[in-house]
């Protein structure tokens, strides 16, 4: 005998309970109930409420869209590849702001008690692009490969990891291409500042003085460690839009207080892809803008992992290896021409980073260096070297971090 999916239920949710104005649009036509079982309110007239039996119908449907079986789910050595969640974990993250947080875990758990099965689920990871979410892309760049490969033409096996990172790739460079406003120019003349930290300022600000476009410019490339956005050895130039920002961002990441920060004003006008310009989710339940919210969801938690602490153990190379492959894709593989990626700064609100694509063969000089000496040949056939950063030599200063512990109980 086959059980049901979905338990029946004599319980009701009110329609102005439903904030989400798209699901209350989904179950508005199966509206009859005249209680809310949450509330209380009542109506001799007209329906107020919807059984939660057709409730739970839509958002199991659409849990099915963003998360499978983990029974199904691939595995490697036995382990189920990406993170399982119980049935109340999955509907608590589709229902968390449609409807009022003050009735959430209650809600959530009612959906929740009238699904039968599956009892655990993981995020999609199938052929289609759009189910394939961070987590699923942030498993297989850690587990599975970091090469990208097209499919191959006439190829009927599945797709294998490569040529699911290219599938998922090829459909979020559409995004981008698409949302011409996740893009910003920044003009000739702006300044952008970065910093440098060691346990001697004083005498940090002294080098950075007598030489601050070597000194304070991008890492050589021999010596570029791993970081969020580039891998190791690819050295890239990591800035912010002031000068306080610029500094709390490496004292967040060291246990020195006191940074050097100098002003590079940019010589050209450079093209960025923002972050902080990428649009508000819609809602999960508008099955018209599923694609978007995908790439959308899938850009928020970029942010996320480029924002979050720095843990320096034996496994942040890897944690790093998701962001890095986005950033390179980003460069190189969306067929828009940019400079860099800007950010907004977790330690300092309100501040903006900004990673330019620029190593340390980029032209760059102080103010008070002569122009360089080139031959009248060079000049002939390639023009003057223009340098792409200037820096002048008294912007270069020292700031100090004031560091604050906050504590809290762990909810578990």
């Amino acid at each position: 005998m086959d059980f049901p999916t979905i338990d029946w239920s004599d319980k009701a949710l009110c329609l102005n309970h439903i904030e989400d104005e798209h699901l209350r649009m989904r179950v508005a036509a199966k509206a009859t109930e005249h209680a809310c079982s949450f509330c209380g309110l009542e109506s001799t007239e007209v329906p107020i409420a919807v059984n939660l039996e057709h409730l739970t119908e839509v958002i199991y449907g659409v849990a099915g869209d963003f998360y499978e079986d983990s029974n199904n789910a691939p595995r490697i050595d036995g382990e189920t590849l990406g993170e399982e969640l119980d049935t109340l974990t999955v509907v608590y993250n589709l229902i968390d702001g449609a409807v009022p947080d003050a009735m959430l875990d209650e809600v959530a758990a009612e959906v929740a008690g009238l699904i039968n099965e599956p009892e655990y689920w993981v995020e999609q990871d199938n052929l289609s692009y759009v189910e394939f979410g961070w987590e699923s892309f942030a498993n297989t760049v850690k587990h599975e490969a970091r090469l990208v490969l097209p499919r191959a033409e006439g190829s009927k096996a599945g797709m294998t990891p490569p040529e699911r990172l290219h599938s998922f790739l090829s459909a979020l460079s559409g995004f981008v291409r698409d949302e011409a406003g996740l893009m910003e120019t920044l003009p000739k003349g702006t300044p952008v500042y970065r910093a440098r930290i060691e346990r001697d300022s004083w005498s940090l600000q002294k080098k950075v003085i007598q030489n601050p476009a070597s000194e304070l410019g991008p890492a050589p490339a021999g010596s570029a460690s791993a970081g969020r956005m580039n891998a190791q050895g690819i050295s890239l130039f990591y800035t912010a839009t002031d000068a306080e920002t610029a500094c709390a961002e490496v004292v967040a990441h060291s246990p020195y207080s006191e940074a050097v920060v100098g002003e590079y004003v940019l010589q050209r006008p450079m093209q960025i892809f923002d972050l902080t310009r990428v649009p508000v989710r819609p809602s999960i339940f508008d099955e018209t803008a599923r694609a978007s919210y995908v790439f959308i969801a899938f850009f928020d938690l970029f942010r996320d992992a480029i924002t979050k602490p720095i843990i320096l153990d034996d496994k942040h190379p890897v944690d790093y290896a998701p962001t890095q492959v986005v950033t390179e894709f980003l460069r190189w593989g969306t067929g828009v021409q940019f400079d860099g990626i800007a950010w907004g700064s977790r330690v300092a609100p309100g501040g903006k980073n900004v990673v330019l694509f620029f190593g340390p063969d980029t032209p760059m000089r102080s103010t008070t260096e002569p122009s360089p000496e080139v031959s009248h040949l060079w000049r002939r056939t390639f023009g003057e070297e223009e340098p792409v950063f200037l820096i002048d030599p008294k912007t270069v200063k020292r700031y100090r971090a004031e560091r604050t512990v906050a504590v809290t109980a762990s909810r578990w």
